[in-house]
């Protein structure tokens, strides 16, 4: 038997993963299910490789710490039944288990890749929920306090009628109002009308990102009406105004230094886009894998990207 070495898995899986051991093979060019399957499960014991539930022939799926985000590209193996609760959930986010029908509620503890559960004291008792597994558990938590346990005054009527209003004053952007908002984005207007100064996050900061930052905003004069360094000079979050022909378009806007930004970069800023009830602009100084771009057209279609 041909003597496989992990780092050679470690290799594919990274490039590729997740794969099931006959695909593995196919990129070694070597290997038996003997010997792949022994060093696929020396990989899980010691924590450098995972798998998944789901199973493909019987055979289930190899992956690297970090790959979680590509875990949606195997959800087409998963029956009807679990399709559809993976459906619902990766719509909803969160999901209060006793209020879901029998069937779904068994489902939600199959897909164990996809669905996460919370245990959360409400006052009285305790309850089940199930969260997106790309969603953290703070995004999670807020969500359960906010719609379900009505801990917030506004929040606490979401389900009647009346309360669908919030929702509704921030809509996904129509394709008038997207393909005004790219416009406006891609290069500042000939005739400049009065600058908008950057906040003091970007102002103050002298690294190289954050002065690019702050030039693409008072050229575009791009409103920032509030602003959270989740790290100084590389990670910022904000939410902006933009200025189009057809009127002012709210966003939550992701900006990212980093050379190369892939499908989690845009998943994670999506989920948190969805939590604002806002589309996203996300933002980068590097280039945007080309898979991630293909995905804009499919997965994340109230989300702009944008190389600065």
């Amino acid at each position: 038997m041909d003597l496989i070495k992990q780092e050679d898995l470690l290799n594919v899986l990274k490039q590729h993963g997740p794969l099931i051991p006959m695909d593995i093979r196919k990129y070694l060019g070597k290997g038996d299910s003997i010997t792949i399957g022994a060093a696929l499960s020396e990989l899980v014991k010691y924590k450098q490789a995972k798998l998944t539930s789901v199973k493909k022939g019987g055979s289930p799926f190899y992956y690297v710490p970090g790959q979680e985000h590509k875990l949606q590209d195997v959800s087409q193996y998963l029956n009807e039944k679990d399709r559809r609760t993976y459906e619902l959930l990766k719509e909803k986010k969160v999901i209060r288990d006793k209020t879901q029908e029998p069937l779904i509620r068994v489902s939600l503890r199959m897909i164990k890749d996809f669905s996460r559960q919370m245990n959360v004291n409400t006052g009285s008792e305790e309850e089940i929920f199930w969260k997106w597994y790309l969603l953290s558990d703070e995004e999670a938590l807020k969500i359960i306090k906010e719609f379900f346990l009505g801990e917030k005054p506004a929040p606490k009527k979401e389900i009647t009628e009346e309360t669908k209003a919030p929702s509704e004053e921030k809509p996904a952007p129509n394709k008038e109002v997207e393909e005004a908002v790219k416009e406006a984005i891609k290069e500042p207007p000939k005739d400049s009308q009065e600058t908008i100064p950057a906040p003091d996050v970007l102002a103050d900061a002298g690294d190289a990102f954050s002065k690019k930052l702050k030039s693409f905003f008072e050229e575009r004069n791009i409103k920032i009406k509030e602003s959270n360094p989740v790290r100084k000079g590389s990670d910022y979050e904000f939410i902006v105004e933009i200025n189009t022909p057809v009127g002012v378009a709210e966003y939550f806007c992701k900006a990212k230094k980093k050379k190369k930004c892939g499908d989690g970069d845009l998943s994670t800023a999506y989920l948190k886009g969805q939590n604002k009830r806002l589309p996203v602009l996300f933002i980068t100084d590097g280039e945007i894998a080309k898979k991630a771009k293909e995905k804009l057209k499919t997965d994340y279609k109230s989300l702009i990207a944008q190389e600065i």
